[in-house]
């Protein structure tokens, strides 16, 4: 753990009843150190004029993707800080790659939401152990409210969630999938595919997942790399997951009922492409929220990486 002097812009999230207290987006920062262990580091910075009190904050996974229901991971103490003061917090978790469902040229979206325990059950899919602390989060925000004492950091640390782009033997080295850091009236998400191979000059696939499909979203890119010709198409219910590609894309700008909750995105590199990024803006209307999945690409980078064509 260790203090310095922030010039980091006020942050739009502040957690209520810490007023002092912002974390941008961009302040949390995470990736695998070695196979199955995952490091994550997070910010925090005192924007007020006095000293905060000590607390504590709750981090929570989920698998990659937009309004997926997060699991807890582990209790966070953050110190007290002195006025314009910031502290960063490190963790590491341990994690086990899963084990490859099959690939998305044969592979139907429902069975993959459903080893993610995000579907509805299937006899022949074994289901994930559920939260071995599921009270973690309201537990927490009780003991705040009655002016309890922190647990100490490394407190009820769990599994991170499954990385979907393992499960279809894709992905990079890194551990994809979404941080979310909560404190008492808010939070804070980052959601990460990193080092992700691509192939100039193919076409190249990745997916992520909207967790509340039933709802209404609207899309937008941002990043070097959404001149790369990116693209978003849903998947079908019952036939594999890369006939999505197939289906009528998803405009930009434009209002859209997701028919499974798996998304593809699609990117063709030109052929000199080395490095570059897009991020994924996704809109949910009845809550008029904003999530953002961010994609780290790169031509020399270890793994599989994207689905190419």
């Amino acid at each position: 753990m260790s203090a310095a002097t922030s010039t980091a812009p006020v942050s739009q999230v502040r957690p209520s009843g810490l007023p002092s207290l912002s974390v941008e987006r961009e302040d949390i920062v995470f990736g695998t150190l070695r196979p199955g262990r995952l490091f994550a580091e997070i910010t925090i910075h005192n924007t007020g004029e006095e000293r905060s009190e000590t607390t504590v904050a709750v981090l929570q996974s989920a698998p990659l993707g937009v309004f997926v229901p997060w699991q807890p991971l582990g209790v966070i103490r953050v110190p007290s800080l002195a006025p314009g003061g910031s502290t960063t917090i490190r963790e590491e978790f341990t994690y086990t790659t899963p084990q490859v469902l099959g690939s998305i040229d044969k592979l139907p979206p429902e069975r993959l939401l459903t080893a993610l325990g995000l579907g509805e059950p299937d006899k022949n899919t074994r289901q994930p152990a559920p939260p071995q602390n599921p009270s973690l989060v309201p537990a927490l925000l009780a003991l705040l409210q009655q002016g309890g004492a922190p647990p100490a950091a490394s407190a009820d640390q769990q599994t991170p969630a499954t990385d979907l782009l393992a499960l279809v033997q894709q992905g990079s080295p890194h551990w994809a999938g979404n941080l979310n850091l909560f404190f008492p009236g808010a939070d804070v998400e980052r959601h990460v595919a990193q080092a992700l191979r691509v192939y100039p000059g193919r076409v190249n696939l990745a997916m992520f997942i909207i967790g509340k499909p039933r709802d209404i979203y609207q899309f937008h890119f941002s990043g070097d790399a959404a001149d790369w010709n990116a693209r978003l198409f849903d998947t079908f219910h019952g036939r594999p997951i890369l006939e999505g590609i197939h289906s009528p894309e998803v405009e930009e700008g434009v209002w859209h009922q997701p028919s499974t909750g798996l998304v593809l995105l699609m990117v063709v590199p030109p052929p000199e492409a080395e490095t570059g990024a897009v991020n994924v803006h996704v809109r949910q209307k009845s809550s008029n929220r904003e999530a953002v999945v961010e994609f780290t690409m790169d031509s020399r980078a270890a793994g599989p990486g994207c689905y190419k064509l």
